[in-house]
């Protein structure tokens, strides 16, 4: 059986967590007292922050830190796509990423993308979808 593909940019995940927020329309409601009724107002269509969590496995603790600062570079690059169980999404933004684990593993099977399988990373992303 085929693994459907998790990456964020040129990055691929074990698994991607967590729902993409698409972009949206913004309302404004207006509403004052003693007037019956309200208006509402179109603002504009943006995306709001989400978060997705990532876990990679690499080939020891020291590629494990090699590869978060990596993706910490793209904090500073254009919008990127992102694949979740397939499905592609461009014009994301990556805002931050956090190190939540870092553990050494023995061993791995099934769907790994490393050789050696020696740590596991799961980080925290925050992105947003940028408006096209």
């Amino acid at each position: 059986m085929a693994y459907l593909r998790n990456s964020i940019g040129e990055f691929n995940f074990i698994s991607l967590e967590g729902a993409i927020d698409l972009n949206g329309q913004q309302l404004a409601i207006d509403s004052r007292p003693g007037v019956t009724g309200m208006r509402f107002k179109l603002l504009a269509s943006k995306g709001q922050p989400f978060v997705m969590i990532s876990m990679v496995d690499t080939d020891s603790l020291f590629w494990a830190n090699l590869q978060l600062v990596s993706y910490k570079a793209l904090i500073e690059s254009d919008p990127v796509w992102v694949w979740k169980n397939g499905v592609p999404e461009p014009e994301i933004k990556v805002l931050n990423v956090t190190k939540l684990d870092q553990q050494k593993i023995s061993n791995a099977v099934g769907n790994k993308l490393s050789n050696q399988s020696g740590a596991l990373l799961t980080c925290r992303w925050d992105l947003v979808k940028v408006p096209t």
